[in-house]
């Protein structure tokens, strides 16, 4: 944010950013160019107040107020909408990552015989890694139980291998001793 802007040029940049589809998006730059725009009435207002009588400075407001207090509300509308579209996206995004960790679940524990277990985990790998952002209370549990249920996955896997190990060594035993 340049810090050389006159109080119409943050005014425009302010509003240009309010005009913004995803206006929500740019708090760091919209408060900065506020306090800016506030910091610069207020030595004005301090200066004009000064060169008024007592009485006539308790009743001055500055030109600019009512603008920018204009614009901060819409600003605040916009933003509120803006945290409400984000939180159904993100109860979304919960909503299909517990459909994917339901998914890994049935995987290990309800697998069908034919079932290509490599291709499904990498599947539910990618659906993981392209499910979106869930809200920062939710995802350390989440991920937390996606972790373990992907830990367990793995784990059966090396307990069906040790299971085809032993029956091919019990089947080998009976073919020895039938010869």
């Amino acid at each position: 944010i340049p810090e050389n802007l006159s109080k119409d040029e943050i005014l425009v940049k302010l509003e240009s950013i309010v005009n913004l589809k995803d206006s929500g998006a740019h708090y760091k730059e919209f408060n900065g160019l506020k306090e800016q725009l506030q910091t610069i009435i207020h030595q004005e207002s301090a200066d004009s107040k000064s060169k008024l009588s007592d009485d006539e400075a308790q009743h001055y407001a500055h030109p600019s107020t009512s603008k920018l207090n204009a614009i901060l509300q819409i600003y605040r509308e916009k933003q509120d909408a803006y945290h409400k579209g984000l939180e159904l996206q993100q109860a979304e995004n919960l909503k299909n990552r517990q459909a994917i960790i339901d998914r890994l679940k049935n995987l290990y524990t309800n697998s069908e015989a034919g079932t290509n277990l490599f291709k499904a985990i990498r599947e539910i790998k990618e659906d993981w890694g392209n499910s979106g952002q869930v809200a920062k209370n939710e995802f350390k549990l989440l991920n937390n139980n996606y972790y373990f249920h992907l830990t367990q996955f793995y784990e059966m896997l090396d307990m069906n291998k040790e299971f085809l190990g032993q029956e091919y060594a019990h089947n080998l035993e009976k073919r020895q001793h039938i010869f």
